[in-house]
């Protein structure tokens, strides 16, 4: 599958909607649609940065992709 059908693929949204549904808005109003999209913005960067994994050896996934690019 290539880089650009992977982005287009709906599996992929679908599997990232969930999690942001029922942790970053479910229930939720907002005042503004910048309001919204500010949520979106911060819950993307904890979700990317903050999040811990255990899977990922504790850590985010950030932090994971880029311990093989330290030397060492």
């Amino acid at each position: 599958m290539t880089i650009r059908s992977e982005l287009r693929s709906p599996v992929r949204w679908s599997r990232g909607w969930g999690p942001l549904q029922s942790e970053c808005f479910h229930g939720r109003t907002f005042k503004s649609v910048e309001a919204f999209i500010l949520e979106i913005k911060r819950y993307i960067r904890y979700y990317n940065h903050d999040r811990i994994k255990e899977k990922l050896k504790g850590l985010s996934p950030v932090e994971y992709r880029t311990q093989a690019l330290v030397p060492g």
